[in-house]
């Protein structure tokens, strides 16, 4: 069901594109790489028995921009590997007695499809963006720590646990800073998932990612 919502929707961004590029007869089409840091952890209604708190991990990709003369509008489609998850105090009477703290790290192929708008702004181009995004996992493991008996820590494969695939919405604010050659980008975006992340249904726990990156424009 969320995979045919996210073909729906890069649909009709295609649907946009083509018709764009119809009305004004040329685009123009650069590409890039962009990395930065993920600021990520759990929500939803069983995501608080975790105590969950905020985990840093990265992302890191390519994009391809979009652009069309004489609207301020752009598409940009990306391909991440981005790093989510969470850190808390794990559900475990006998973990919490040892001060037992867990880290989940999930590992996605994630592409979000962005329309950006362009203000009129001097030299520093700000924007605004916003669309959609599918992950697809390729990795979840769950480390253990315990702050008092440090050789019990171990790191487990969780990934039969989560669902492979992973649909949501990025909002963000960024500039684009051209340069001599190339085009400096820094964002800030906001990555709200959709899709319950226990692959049996029986928990509503979700990706949340507060992320900061920095690209180079070609």
């Amino acid at each position: 069901m969320y995979l045919t919502k996210v073909k729906d929707l890069l649909f009709v961004v295609f649907i946009l594109v083509v018709t764009t590029v119809a009305a004004f007869g040329q685009i123009n089409i650069s590409t890039g790489i962009t990395g930065g840091l993920n600021f990520a952890t759990f929500g939803g209604s069983d995501a608080s028995p975790f105590s969950p708190t905020i985990t840093t991990q990265f992302a890191a990709g390519v994009f391809a921009e979009i652009s069309f003369p004489l609207i301020p509008i752009s598409i940009q489609p990306e391909v991440l590997f981005s790093i989510k998850g969470s850190k808390g105090i794990y559900n475990s009477g006998a973990v919490i007695d040892r001060g037992g703290i867990f880290t989940d790290k999930n590992s996605y192929v994630e592409i979000p499809i962005l329309v950006k708008y362009y203000f009129p702004t001097p030299i520093v181009k700000s924007f605004i963006f916003a669309g959609p995004s599918v992950g697809f996992l390729v990795s979840a493991k769950k480390t253990v720590a315990y702050v008092n008996e440090p050789q019990l820590n171990q790191e487990i494969d969780v990934k039969d646990q989560f669902k492979s695939t992973d649909v949501g919405a990025v909002v963000g604010v960024g500039a684009k800073i051209p340069l001599t050659v190339v085009d400096l980008t820094i964002d800030a975006r906001y990555n709200y998932g959709f899709t319950s992340l226990d692959k049996n249904g029986s928990a509503n726990i979700f990706n949340r990612v507060i992320a900061v990156y920095l690209g180079v424009a070609f």
